[in-house]
């Protein structure tokens, strides 16, 4: 009975991995990694929020990639056509963007109606994510892009859906800060 559960949880898990690793991008990454998994930008080089950004069109979200030093700092995956990231998927995003590190558990933030979640590597606090209430948006960064962010000056940004579309379309624009 033990090892038949053990074994679907394995097969389950293991599918899992599977989806995710082929349709995530990475912290860490340079843009000639996320053009080789996910073609040409959709919206290339826009200064989004203070940062060089690109959005590329993955198959179940957007992918909007920050970069600070030439390597993806801050990541969105945004969900298309009515679906929504639950904590397993989005536990699964943790993991692959950020392998090497331990997730705390979420906890609501109040102030912008979140769940927020912090990643630690070698004891130290280093990774952080924010899922959206509705679960349409999760977001990933490192702890020297949220540094950076408060330490450069905030830009007068529309709201999300400029950049990112109300449905499937990405239009141009900037796009909000993310913090």
């Amino acid at each position: 009975m033990v090892a038949r559960k053990t074994i679907s949880f394995l097969i389950a898990s293991l599918s899992l991995f599977l989806t995710t690793s082929h349709s995530h991008a990475g912290i860490g990454w340079t843009l000639a990694q996320l053009e080789q998994q996910y073609g040409k930008p959709v919206l290339n080089q826009e200064r989004i929020a203070g940062r060089v950004g690109y959005v590329f069109r993955g198959e179940d979200y957007n992918i909007a990639a920050f970069f600070r030093n030439r390597q993806v700092s801050r990541i969105m995956y945004v969900c298309h056509d009515g679906s929504v990231f639950d904590w397993a998927r989005a536990r699964a995003l943790l993991s692959a963007n950020a392998p090497d590190a331990i997730w705390a558990d979420a906890f609501k933030n109040e102030a912008d109606n979140s769940y927020r979640v912090s990643g630690t590597k070698d004891g130290v606090e280093t990774y952080f994510a924010s899922l959206t209430d509705n679960g349409t948006a999760l977001v990933i960064w490192t702890k020297e892009d949220d540094e950076a962010a408060r330490t450069s000056p905030k830009l007068d940004t529309p709201p999300l859906s400029n950049v990112m579309g109300s449905k499937d379309e990405i239009t141009a624009g900037q796009a909000p800060s993310i913090d």
